[in-house]
């Protein structure tokens, strides 16, 4: 009798576990789903959140492009440019003074050598002054503007950087006072082949004055019509003789 009653506890005993597992996991599967739809949910919101930023990012990005990188002066073209701007100038100091002056009279040919080199220092100091802004800057079609009178602007104080000049490679600068030293001793050169007409004709101070006013009224426009590019007559080659020989009168 004993034993079946032990028995019988156990067998409650039993059931009761069972019974209060049973009712536990019925409890957590509710809090267990609804803790799963929270969690959805803020994915879903957080996802939401997101989205227009996501959306935004191209937007700004598209809005802001990236700014190209500034062209740097290659040192090889920089340095070409300076042996060429050096030739010339030894075409015409000291060789274009010692071949006109081998044209003439032995008693003027001190005239002819004075001739040339005052004829190229004045029109030097001429370019930097006024000739380059007049004739490589944006003026018309016919003229340039005074917007580098006295080489103003190639230097940048805020910068503390120096103006490049573009060329006709695209992508290819040169420093701005390579190219002006460059294109002074072509204007230079072209005066003085001027010489030429006037040996043993003119007095020294007529032939300065008429370089002056030649320089300025018909050197200068013509440059700019030519060479530079917005110009209505522009050409490619930069060094043409035919183009320089034509201005001096040959």
């Amino acid at each position: 009798m004993k034993k079946q009653f032990v028995g019988y506890l156990a067998a409650c005993t039993l059931l009761l576990a069972a019974g209060f597992s049973q009712s536990a996991q019925a409890a957590d599967a509710p809090s267990a789903k609804a803790d799963a739809v929270a969690v959805t949910a803020a994915s879903a919101g957080s996802a939401l959140a997101v989205a227009p930023v996501a959306a935004a990012a191209p937007a700004v990005a598209a809005a802001a492009p990236v700014a190209a990188p500034a062209l740097t002066p290659n040192k090889g073209d920089t340095a070409w440019m300076m042996v060429a701007t050096a030739l010339v100038i030894l075409m015409t100091i000291p060789g274009l003074a010692l071949f006109y002056g081998g044209l003439v009279r032995s008693k003027n040919m001190l005239s002819i050598l004075m001739q040339v080199f005052m004829i190229f220092a004045t029109i030097i100091v001429l370019w930097c002054i006024y000739g380059y802004s007049l004739a490589f800057t944006e003026g018309n079609a016919f003229i340039g503007s005074f917007s580098r009178l006295f080489l103003n602007g190639i230097w940048d104080p805020a910068s503390a950087t120096f103006a490049t000049a573009a060329t006709f490679t695209k992508g290819v600068v040169i420093p701005e006072f390579v190219y002006v030293v460059f294109q002074a001793t072509f204007a230079a050169i072209t005066c003085g082949l001027i010489i030429g007409a006037f040996a043993e004709r003119a007095k020294f101070s007529a032939v300065l004055l008429f370089v002056v006013l030649w320089f300025t009224f018909s050197y200068l426009p013509i440059a700019h019509m030519v060479w530079f590019w917005p110009g209505p007559e522009g050409i490619k080659d930069a060094a043409s003789l035919a183009s320089e020989t034509a201005k001096g009168g040959w």
